[in-house]
């Protein structure tokens, strides 16, 4: 494992820590022929990374600062504005951290790092409105693309933008280690160096503040004074080490951990794992055209019977068999129905490589573009079935959660089809896939989908004249303040007395859980602050 670099030395400037002293070419700009998105891409043939002395010490002390403002932030409180303000000063310090070591940012960010930073402060405008998990890790991945492109340039292909932001996690793992490494091995090959690590000035001292503290016992002793003042200047430490003690967990230890380890990771901007090979370049046997077309043909006419099953019960009113309800139809296939449109898609990705036999057969190019069609179906009637069933019972995150999940496969089955048709790569492939599920993801960001899941219970359930199955109050109320509208709802338009008063307290309580945490300005957001 190597590290992805294209940081331009700093002339002038000794190198401290570092494996490496060769000064990398400048990124050439965008619009430049080869330089695809104003950088050259990750390549075995680029110079192993650094840390200057002095850039590594003013990246130690945006850490620090880092870390004291998450505590200010995070510390005992929700996760709302404070997230946001975060965000933005996580932003600002990894600009601050590059200017710091002389890079000049018109000339690094580009047109492709303009709109990155876009995209940033999109998502950190969906996190003022509500600070979900999936508008964090959006800001969090775009920041991400940020760092690194100021750090390695900008990839030319869309695929490595995203193994960029996949190895983050990897990345937070071992950055501070692999530092430390770098460290290590730079002060052994440069032995007078070491009189300036903080262990060997510790060593130094060591004795020579022994000896001091001898005399000073013995004045201490010798002078009432002195010993007064001795005695005060204890106890003043004794009350400090009781106070960090008593709010010292390890849950507050944990998030000073996390917030530095982040910072010094974006900062760093640097990885340790190289994007890997992609899927066409890999050695896979061929599959032959005759298996190809057989295994074609008799899964499109399975597929098919399939098919004419879901149309003849979902839509052509034909009877059920005894003892089987229309909603245990519904709902039992649904999954079974995903993993086969699923493992459809793979097996085709897997037998149609690009230059393979199966893409140069017209014959097997027109019964995989049959099949995948008919996967597709296979999607749209589970989703079909789903849906069926949450009419009769009732909507929850996961059954929405598995309606999302199913138009992402169709996309992305759709998307094998176009790569057929074109014979274009794998890479061409995982590239819209992936720029299809973030352009999905950012669209769930926006919405609130427990309000909406319970504004959708309440208005089909039985309370309200509905002829589905009652509603789950205890359901309701563990989604939240979002809840809270559609409990109102339910309170003012239930049929039932005893459901309307339940309704009333549960809202009330949940009412009460909200002004208990919007009294910490650090949890506002925007659609709290509206539901209050």
């Amino acid at each position: 494992m190597t590290e992805e670099t294209g940081e331009p030395a700093l002339t002038g400037e000794a190198t401290a820590i570092g494996v490496s002293s060769q000064a990398t070419p400048p990124i050439p700009p965008s619009g430049v022929p080869g330089a695809g998105f104003g950088g050259p891409e990750p390549s075995a043939s680029e110079p192993r990374g650094h840390i200057r002395w002095r850039g590594a010490g003013s990246l130690l002390a945006l850490a620090a600062l880092m870390t004291i403002l998450g505590d200010w932030l995070f510390a005992g409180a929700e996760i709302g504005v404070n997230a946001v303000l975060f965000g933005m000063a996580l932003f600002l310090v990894v600009l601050i951290g590059r200017v710091a070591r002389g890079q000049r940012m018109r000339r690094r960010l580009g047109r492709h790092g303009a709109l990155v930073v876009a995209a940033f402060l999109g998502f950190i405008a969906l996190l003022v409105l509500e600070p979900g998990w999936i508008a964090s890790a959006l800001a969090l991945a775009s920041l991400w693309s940020l760092a690194r492109g100021l750090a390695a340039g900008w990839p030319s292909k869309a695929i490595f933008w995203f193994t960029r932001v996949a190895a983050l996690p990897a990345d937070l793992v071992t950055r501070m280690f692999g530092d430390a490494g770098i460290m290590h091995r730079w002060f052994r090959r440069h032995p007078s160096l070491r009189r300036r690590n903080p262990w060997s000035v510790l060593l130094r001292w060591l004795v020579p503040v022994l000896v001091a503290s001898v005399f000073a016992i013995l004045f201490i002793a010798s002078n009432p004074i002195i010993e007064s003042w001795s005695r005060s200047f204890g106890q003043s430490l004794a009350d400090l080490w009781t106070s960090l003690t008593s709010e010292l967990t390890i849950q507050r230890v944990g998030l000073w951990w996390a917030v530095g380890l982040v910072t010094w990771t974006f900062l760093r901007g640097r990885t340790l794992f190289r994007s890997q090979v992609l899927p066409e370049t890999v050695s896979l046997p061929q599959a032959k055209r005759a298996f190809l077309i057989r295994t074609l043909v008799l899964c499109n006419v399975v597929f098919a019977a399939q098919s004419v099953l879901d149309l003849l019960y979902l839509t052509g009113g034909s009877a059920l068999p005894p003892q089987l309800t229309f909603a245990e139809y519904a709902h039992r296939g649904a999954y079974p129905l995903i993993a086969a449109a699923l493992l459809a898609g793979l097996f085709v990705l897997v037998t149609f490589r690009p230059g393979g036999e199966g893409e140069r057969s017209p014959a097997a190019r027109r019964l995989v573009s049959v099949w995948i069609a008919q996967s597709m179906l296979l999607s749209g009637t589970a989703a079909w079935r789903l849906w069926l069933y949450v009419e009769q019972y009732s909507l929850s995150r996961w059954r929405l959660a598995t309606v999302i999940w199913l138009a992402l496969v169709a996309i992305g089955l759709a998307l094998l089809v176009e790569r057929i048709r074109r014979r274009a790569s794998h890479e061409w492939l995982f590239s819209r896939i992936a720029i299809a599920t973030t352009l999905v993801l950012t669209a769930c960001a926006v919405p609130s989908f427990d309000g909406l899941i319970a504004r959708y219970n309440v208005a089909h359930c039985r309370e309200v004249g509905s002829d589905a199955v009652p509603i789950d109050l205890t359901y309701l109320e563990s989604l939240g303040e979002e809840a809270i509208p559609a409990l109102d709802r339910l309170a003012a338009a239930s049929i039932d007395d005893a459901v309307a008063n339940e309704a009333s307290k549960r809202a009330a309580r949940l009412r009460k859980d909200l002004a208990d945490r919007m009294a910490d300005w650090r949890a506002w957001s925007w659609r709290r602050a509206a539901i209050e």
